[in-house]
């Protein structure tokens, strides 16, 4: 049996990082000499395209990585604590604001966010979704089990671009939580 990690971009320093932890080699996304073999355990890390069998099949994340797939599978689910969204700027209740405005469905680190604060504000979006004040989560699910809870917090020594739009640019970044054991 070999490890592998295969990674969604190949600067990924997580990724990286993840495959020291694990004792694992790294598949290089160009010019790879990696041959799949059926023993073989691969740790796909985020990439939509992977082409191998993997752990956590490519097919899956692609259901997350689109914003309105993943609110839309969550919802079919069952899973009710996700923002109120909106696809139709009309259907927008006037009570729903302020409201960000998704221009990207597959955006990372706020890339294609505009933020309207009021009905006039509004841009064309593939998806609009209520602003949560409060904390941001991102929850790691595997296998049906949550691996992995992540909070938004502001990053040690940095100063605040913006509270509204919690990146890493604007000096937010992840803080690992306990994960609840049964």
């Amino acid at each position: 049996m070999r490890l592998f990690v295969y990674p969604y971009s190949s600067g990924s320093e997580s990724a990286k990082l993840l495959a020291t932890a694990l004792d694992a080699k790294r598949i290089r996304l160009t010019n790879s000499e990696y041959e799949y073999r059926h023993d073989d355990i691969i740790v796909n890390w985020g990439n939509t395209k992977c082409p191998y069998p993997s752990l956590n099949p490519a097919e899956a994340l692609q259901k997350t990585v689109n914003k309105l797939t993943c609110f839309r599978t969550l919802r079919e689910r069952g899973f009710e604590a996700i923002p109120e969204y909106w696809t139709d700027p009309a259907d927008i209740p006037s009570a729903a604001f302020p409201v960000f405005c998704r221009q990207r469905l597959e955006g990372c680190d706020g890339d294609g966010i505009v933020v309207a604060e009021t009905r006039a504000d509004l841009v064309p979006a593939k998806l609009y979704t209520k602003r949560i004040f409060g904390t941001e989560y991102r929850v790691t699910v595997f296998q049906g089990r949550v691996t992995d809870i992540q909070t938004k917090a502001p990053r040690n020594g940095v100063t605040l671009l913006s509270s509204t739009v919690k990146t890493y640019a604007n000096g937010w970044g992840f803080q690992r939580l306990p994960v609840p054991q049964d």
